[in-house]
């Protein structure tokens, strides 16, 4: 965004917030009355002022939201978990009894391994959380064992060649 409007802040800044209002239900948004309105500088002033979050880190977080809000969640499987971004933010959540992290990349699973210092988690934390290689492609014994409630696939599907897309599907949806 910020390249595409030559790196305008107060352009970007609009387009993203419009971006925000965009991707969150109505119900998620800010409706607060005309008495707590405040003026556009003092709006501009306070998100100069205040560190941005990424889209992607924003996303990721109204991901758990939804996650946290199904009636079972206890089980989390991250297909594709990357460096872990996720996966860090669900060990946050002691609700979430056991998170499954599953990269096709070995050398992805060990810098997540590094970023979320697993070696030094609390032995409560670190027994909730399994990571291992796997892909979409096959079917796993393991996973298909760990009576997983809940299912993430983020960011993943623009990585996969569109003739692997109903292989993965399947093995997603079907086991």
């Amino acid at each position: 965004t910020a390249r595409y409007l030559k790196r305008q802040r107060k352009l970007v800044r609009r387009a993203l917030s419009m971006l925000d209002e965009y991707v969150h239900d109505e119900d998620e948004l800010d409706l607060t009355d005309d008495a707590t309105t405040q003026t556009s500088s003092e709006t501009e002033q306070q998100e100069e002022d205040a560190p941005r979050k990424s889209l992607h880190t924003r996303r990721l977080e109204h991901v758990r939201a939804l996650l946290l809000s199904l009636p079972e969640h206890d089980t989390v499987l991250d297909m594709g978990c990357g460096e872990g971004k996720m996966i860090g933010l669900l060990l946050e959540q002691e609700e979430v009894k056991h998170i499954i992290g599953v990269d096709v990349a070995p050398f992805v699973l060990e810098r997540a391994h590094k970023r979320l210092a697993v070696a030094n988690l609390p032995p409560r934390v670190r027994d909730r959380l399994t990571l291992e290689q796997g892909s979409l492609l096959y079917s796993s014994e393991r996973l298909r064992e760990a009576k997983v409630d809940v299912a993430l696939l983020i960011e993943v599907i623009e990585h996969l060649e569109q003739e692997h897309l109903d292989v993965a599907m399947h093995t997603m949806l079907g086991h």
